[in-house]
């Protein structure tokens, strides 16, 4: 069992995560950006959608689970 992980990160965002090393990436957009067409072309190939959650509230799940890469000069 996994404990101190909040409820509100879908199953396929932990697992993308889980995935992740230094210098991959990750896009947090609104509804305007496209998406789908982004994540086609990716290793990942699909989109996590969190309706419901702002921007500042989904970068605070994740860096809850996984600090930002300070081994990049473009790191947010």
């Amino acid at each position: 069992m996994l404990n101190g992980i909040d409820p509100n990160i879908p199953p396929d965002l932990l697992d993308c995560l889980m995935r992740m090393g230094h210098g991959d990436e990750i896009v947090i957009a609104d509804v305007n950006f496209p998406a789908t067409s982004t994540a086609a072309r990716t290793h990942w190939g699909k989109v996590i959608q969190m309706v419901g959650f702002d921007a500042p509230q989904i970068a605070g799940l994740i860096t809850g689970l996984m600090p930002l890469d300070g081994l990049s000069d473009a790191c947010a």
